[in-house]
């Protein structure tokens, strides 16, 4: 967790500090950076929910209800000693029942379940969407230079 945090913090200083002052002419300068910003502050919100939103435990009074026919297939978690429902799962890092696991991702170090499976696809599709926007920014600044210095190499020619 505390090296992602480190990378998220170390793209945002190079970014901002380093990539953006040496654009001093460039009129996108001010709309790229507001998109960074945006992007940058979805980005660790949605991180930050990932991790404190609770994944979801197997309610209280779950279990047999009358009515219920005898072939349905009920589960037991040996170790919590409850009645686990469909697609619920015991995670062992955690080590408690999780309703509608995913997985335990250890970069957000909790689980992947029920109640914040929507701010995990939303972590990732923000890390997508930074990582393509930073990307095609520096591939051109990468061709603005490369351009430049074709110029400068051409008129030194003259």
């Amino acid at each position: 967790m505390l090296l992602v945090i480190t990378v998220m913090l170390f793209i945002y200083g190079e970014y901002v500090y380093v990539f953006a002052p040496r654009i001093q002419t460039n009129i996108w300068l001010v709309p790229q950076l507001t998109v960074f910003h945006l992007l940058f502050f979805m980005l660790v919100w949605s991180f930050i929910q990932t991790m404190i939103t609770d994944p979801g435990q197997v309610p209280v009074f779950w279990g047999f209800h009358l009515g219920d026919p005898e072939q349905r297939r009920r589960r037991y978690c040996l170790m919590c000693n409850i009645f686990k429902p469909e697609r619920c799962h015991h995670c062992s890092v955690c080590n408690r029942c999780v309703l509608n696991m995913d997985h335990h991702c250890p970069w957000i170090n909790n689980c992947v379940g029920f109640w914040n499976r929507k701010y995990f696809l939303l972590l990732l599709i923000y890390v997508l969407l930074m990582t393509y926007f930073v990307f095609f920014t520096l591939v051109w600044d990468w061709l603005d230079s490369i351009r430049w210095g074709l110029d400068v190499y051409y008129y030194q020619e003259l």
